[in-house]
């Protein structure tokens, strides 16, 4: 008789919760789990419709998960904004022990963001020296932690992870933890280099593609760009996207184009992307379960570095043609430029059949 299974998901996206239901079905070699529960951390205390999808698709997924809602640790702030700094934090390690309270000692730990405060606080109070710490995709963040793990003082990556600094020793004299972690496994789809002390699980998504609706789905004349929020994030400029997007869209000439906003894009600069020429076709779905469910898929997939190609090319298959567009030297700003050179090489390695790169210089 093998030893009970208890699952415990550190979660903060839609993407986070797919490839934790994926390892959920699919980790081989490993019998069902006796129990599953999942931490949804929240950016802000009321729950958006983003994090009720979320519940949805654990709930529809994985039957009889137990699912919490929490908001996260307080965000930075200036000196002078910081009343009710400490407050809110021990609020935060309260509701975690609560959810905790009444959880089995998980046998393996699933956390979706590697980088984030709340899910290093989760591993700190929750795993055991015997815990499994499984390491979930979370887009293109899955090569920068890799190459976090690989060497922590990366200059290119280190800011994106919990540092040593005031802040940080402030969340610790109030109950935070911020462990750092000796060991762990990458469940991935992605060609990374693991660092010595940890191990790989790679997958291509067996449980999804049992998913998809048509074995051969049928295909429109649409083309279906995947928007960014490079500008929201100050990767780049309003301008230097618009541009972009307008060579883009003259690569298909005459051809209807659709443009999928990313959940992160503001609406006046999606106002200027409807005046180029596309039209608008937001869905609060991940693309990846809308185009598993669709009854027609469009006939090309294309984006910006988007690590939602990788996704589809192996969820779709040759059912659908994908595209990455290279922008232009100097798309990005200086600052945050070496981490998506790093995708766009990663595209370029011609991994999958379905996925071809265009560059727009």
């Amino acid at each position: 008789m093998s030893a009970p299974r208890h699952l415990l998901l550190a979660l903060k996206s839609p993407l986070q919760a797919i490839n934790a239901i994926e390892y959920c079905h699919s980790a081989p070699g490993l019998p069902a789990a006796d129990s599953v529960t999942a931490v949804l951390f929240t950016p802000t205390p009321r729950p958006t419709d983003l994090h009720d999808l979320i519940v949805e698709l654990l709930r529809s997924s994985l039957p009889g998960v137990t699912v919490h809602l929490g908001h996260g640790v307080p965000r930075e702030r200036p000196w002078w904004e910081r009343f009710g700094e400490r407050r809110r934090a021990r609020d935060f390690v309260k509701r975690v022990a609560h959810y905790l309270a009444d959880t089995p000692a998980p046998t393996e730990l699933l956390v979706g963001d590697f980088r984030s405060r709340e899910c290093r606080h989760l591993a700190g109070v929750a795993a055991s020296p015997d815990t499994r710490l499984v390491l979930l995709d979370d887009g293109s963040a899955t090569h920068q932690i890799a190459k976090y793990r690989r060497n922590p003082a990366s200059s290119d990556v280190a800011p994106m992870f919990p540092t040593e600094n005031a802040r940080t020793r402030r969340l610790r004299r109030w109950g935070v933890q911020l462990p750092a972690i000796a060991r762990a496994t990458f469940f991935t789809h992605y060609d990374i280099t693991c660092p010595p002390q940890d191990s790989l699980l790679r997958h291509r998504y067996p449980f999804w593609r049992s998913r998809l609706r048509h074995a051969a789905p049928r295909t429109s004349d649409d083309i279906l760009v995947l928007g960014m929020s490079h500008v929201e994030k100050g990767l780049t400029d309003l301008d230097r996207y618009l541009r972009t997007m307008t060579a883009i869209k003259a690569h298909y000439g005459n051809r209807p184009v659709l443009y999928r906003p990313h959940r992160d894009e503001h609406p006046d600069k999606l106002a200027h992307v409807a005046r180029l020429g596309f039209t608008l076709a937001p869905s609060a779905l991940p693309v990846e379960i809308v185009l598993l469910q669709a009854d027609t898929l469009p006939r090309e997939v294309a984006s910006i570095a988007s690590s939602a190609l990788d996704n589809l090319a192996i969820l779709l298959g040759e059912n659908v043609q994908l595209r990455c567009f290279e922008p232009p030297a100097g798309y990005c700003n200086p600052a945050l430029a070496a981490h998506f050179t790093d995708i766009i090489r990663y595209h370029q390695k011609n991994l999958h059949d379905n996925l071809a790169t265009t560059s727009l210089a």
